[in-house]
């Protein structure tokens, strides 16, 4: 698996934030806004790609509900019905990649 060099995602607040910045910001000296998830791409050097189209951002759905899908059918074929047996399936499945 390894480290993604440039997630395509959304707009979302999770991935970015896409706002002024707050007076308690502009003190502290943080002049652009970022997410937690835009904050560690960062530290890790990933370029995070922002869908601005509506069919760029229909493709980011769609590849989200495909991997929704396919850990739901993952997990009803491993017998899983507890998020702790889940969280266990998906270190084992990371680890062996």
């Amino acid at each position: 698996m390894g480290i993604p060099d440039a997630p395509y995602c959304d707009k979302k607040n999770a991935f970015m934030l896409i706002r002024e910045p707050s007076d308690t910001e502009v003190l502290t000296g943080i002049l652009e806004p970022k997410s937690h998830f835009d904050r560690t791409c960062e530290k890790l050097w990933i370029q995070v790609i922002a869908a601005n189209s509506p069919q760029a951002k229909g493709r980011v759905e769609r590849k989200h509900g495909i991997d929704q899908d396919r850990l739901v059918k993952e997990l009803m074929l491993a017998g899983i019905s507890t998020i702790c047996e889940a969280n266990m399936f998906l270190e084992k499945t990371t680890c062996q990649k």
